[in-house]
């Protein structure tokens, strides 16, 4: 959003806004410095459909200047809160997707000049970056920079996907970039934060068929909660920050599908009616899950032994309940089936009575859409039908603690006690 109009010409009307916003819900924001006011530009080169500027600053003491402006008033208005704030410098600088046209250095340039006037307002607010677009791209360099000028850090940022048009739904480039780049913060123990993560950095237009489809689908839902177990699994230090990409296909970028509206693949959790997707869902049965984890084990046969993994705790809001979400998923292009298993707990559980499921036949709208004849602009009510084709509907089983499931390929089975 535009804050900045000229040298001490500033409206903070909508940051206010937002943040309070987001304060209200129990959230903090991560505050994205970027892009450059027409008036501080250096060149005009813009990107996406916001047409944000992407040159250095012509004067680094007036971009110093502004921040320091916007930083003052952030900490005047929310106090000691927002040293609980986030401030990343920039996105994606060293992309090829042309968010940044200066060097390297002139990045660090930036950042400097930015990570100080944030500590002249507080010390204790935070600052990092480089907000680059691979899990480790520029990590090392940024440290280094930053050390041998003695320019303050309080975290590195950088994103983490899985592919693009390329290894979509591959879980291992992210749990092996994020790995990766715990091990080059280490030595320096600052939090790493991903500010952008997800199956694919592709999203679609709605004018035909595209891997960016996955967005829409149960796949990633089986996608989210399998690369969410890996990441624990494997990660002895965790990010601060997994922050995945985006909540909504109310996305500015590439400005609203002009076809398949609805269901275009774009990034959100939700669609442009605010439709929970299937991997909204998911994260719904990940957040009603305690921190206490239990080991259960999954028997099956071919390729359902490693494509099948499950997910065990106690409920946050019920101690007393089991949740188990076993999860069927293998990457967007390769070969992939129903599978049926054995679910193995330890002895003494609850006896698992309930089930609901994230599939091509239950919490997915898209489908839903489909068979409404995909309309361009849907209804009210057709909105209305599409809400609730998302939601997950618990259903009776027999309750054992050994059970032979079907997990459908890419799709999610929640199961829990009474």
């Amino acid at each position: 959003m535009s804050v900045s109009f000229g040298p001490g010409i500033n409206s903070y009307i909508n940051v206010d806004s937002i943040i309070d916003f987001l304060l209200s819900i129990n959230m903090r924001p991560i505050l994205e410095l970027s892009f450059m006011p027409e008036w501080l530009a250096s060149g005009n080169k813009t990107v996406c459909h916001y047409k944000g500027i992407v040159t250095p600053p012509s004067d680094l003491e007036l971009w110093h200047n502004m921040i320091f402006e916007l930083a003052s008033h952030i900490s005047d208005r929310y106090g000691e809160t927002a040293q609980e704030f986030l401030f990343e410098v920039w996105n994606e600088p060293g992309s090829s997707h042309g968010f940044w046209t200066g060097s390297e250095q002139d990045y660090y340039d930036l950042y400097n000049a930015t990570a100080t006037a944030i500590k002249r307002v507080d010390p204790n607010l935070r600052v990092g970056g480089p907000a680059t677009d691979y899990c480790t791209c520029w990590i090392t360099d940024f440290i280094k920079y930053c050390q041998d000028n003695h320019v303050p850090y309080d975290f590195v940022s950088t994103h983490c996907y899985s592919g693009g048009q390329t290894n979509v739904g591959n879980i291992t480039p992210v749990v092996t970039g994020l790995s990766q780049a715990r091990s080059l913060i280490d030595n320096v123990s600052v939090p790493h934060v991903v500010t952008e993560w997800s199956s694919s950095f592709v999203q679609g237009s709605g004018r035909g068929p595209s891997v960016a489809d996955y967005h829409d689908e149960p796949a990633e839902a089986a996608f989210f909660l399998a690369a969410m177990d890996q990441i624990r699994t494997n990660l002895t230090t965790l990010p601060e920050v997994l922050s995945w990409w985006a909540f909504s296909d109310i996305f500015e970028e590439p400005g609203f599908a002009v076809a398949n509206s609805s269901f275009h693949g774009g990034f959100g959790l939700l669609n442009v009616y605010q439709v929970p997707k299937p991997t909204y869902r998911a994260f719904e049965l990940l957040h009603a899950t305690a921190t206490e984890r239990y080991v259960a084990m999954v028997n099956g046969t071919g390729l359902c032994q490693s494509s099948v993994g499950v997910i065990a705790a106690r409920n946050a809001s019920n101690s007393a309940q089991l949740l188990v979400y076993l999860y069927n998923h293998q990457p967007y292009e390769a070969p992939a089936q129903d599978c049926t298993v054995q679910l193995a707990l330890p002895t003494g559980f609850p006896s698992l009575s309930q089930q609901a499921r994230i599939d091509q036949g239950h919490a997915n709208p898209k489908q839903a859409w489909i068979d409404m004849g995909m309309p361009q602009y849907p209804t009210v009510a057709e909105i209305e039908s599409m809400k609730q084709a998302s939601v997950l509907h618990w259903e009776s089983i027999s309750g054992t603690d050994d059970a032979v499931f079907t997990v459908p390929k890419n799709s999610v089975l929640a199961l829990r006690s009474d």
